[in-house]
This record gives C-alpha cells, structure tokens and sequence, in this order.
C-alpha cells in the first residue's frame, strides 16, 4: 500500500533509471516539504484527535485521583484504552504509544524511589 503519494511526488521524481526516484527538492526543504503538504497534515490532525479523543474521555478520572486510587488499576486502564484508541491510526504502532505511556508512568518511580 503506497502511503502519502502526493508527499512522495512533491519531494521525489522518476531517475533516469527504471524503479528508481530523484529528489527533487533541496535537502533542506525535506522537513518543511512534508510537514507542509495537506497530506501529512490531514494525518497529524486525524493523530491528534485520536489522542484529544483518548484526553478528553480519562480527565476526568484523571482530576479524582485521590488517597486509596490504585495505580496499577489505573495505568492499566488508561494504557489499554490508548492501545485499543490507536489502532485506527494509520503509520503509528499502538504499541509505540502503550509503551510510551507506561515509560512516562515509570519515570517518577525511577525518580522517587532511587
């Protein structure tokens, strides 16, 4: 499945050889190629629902954290929802973000408990 043709036009053209492509843009108008082409904007936009989506639904169990909250419970909860909300993101791993999420939680024990 070829992804973002239209980025993949913008920034390559067909070499004098068969199969292979050449840039056509100069190396340091790559970034600013793809972050400004509706394709790889229309993606970021569709991830960054996802993830204000994912947001929105857990603040507000999120703000009642209190004394006696289990925090296993809740991570487990928040990163299987994040793994489950992500699969519908196209060229994102919902593992890369599950694994992301428990990093996060980890950082203050590693932190607080050395």
């Amino acid at each position: 499945m070829e992804v973002f043709p239209g980025v993949r036009s913008a920034l390559f053209i067909p070499a004098d050889r068969p199969g292979y492509s050449q840039l056509q843009v100069a190396v340091g108008d790559i970034n600013a190629t793809i972050f400004g082409h509706a394709e790889f904007r229309a993606f970021h936009e569709s991830v960054t629902a996802l993830f204000a989506k994912w947001k929105e639904f857990h603040r507000p169990g999120l703000q009642r954290i209190a004394a006696g909250t289990r925090p296993k419970a809740l991570v487990e909860t928040l990163s299987e929802n994040a793994l489950k909300g992500f699969r519908r993101a196209r060229l994102i791993d919902p593992y890369d973000v599950y694994q992301r999420l428990m990093d996060y939680w980890a950082e203050p024990c590693r932190t607080m408990c050395t």
